[in-house]
């Protein structure tokens, strides 16, 4: 954990935005959705590591990717099976959580 996982105020269950960094993959922190500000950094060497791993579950979750290279990531956004995708860029759907939650 980067930063985070405490506990926000006095009522309710809600936790400050919370960053995971060198998730595995096959964790259930990585398989697993989290409702909240959780945000989880999975790193991958290739484009390919990258699809093989991320395309045996098929989900309608939103994602985000971060990469210098947009040529390939736009032929990737198109192999990848997730319900939207954002490119260097996040959702603003949720103008209240912030920015870096992807909900």
């Amino acid at each position: 954990m980067i930063t985070g996982g405490k506990k926000w105020g006095d009522r309710g269950f809600y936790v400050l935005p919370t960053v995971f960094a060198k998730v595995d993959e096959n964790s259930t922190l990585a398989r697993e959705e989290i409702i909240g500000p959780i945000t989880k950094i999975i790193r991958f060497e290739t484009m390919e590591d990258l699809l093989e791993k991320t395309s045996i579950k098929h989900s309608l979750l939103p994602t985000a990717i971060m990469t210098r290279d947009v040529d390939k990531v736009n032929h990737m956004a198109k192999k990848l099976r997730y319900g939207s995708i954002w490119v260097n860029h996040n959702s603003h759907t949720q103008p209240k959580l912030p920015e870096f939650s992807t909900i």
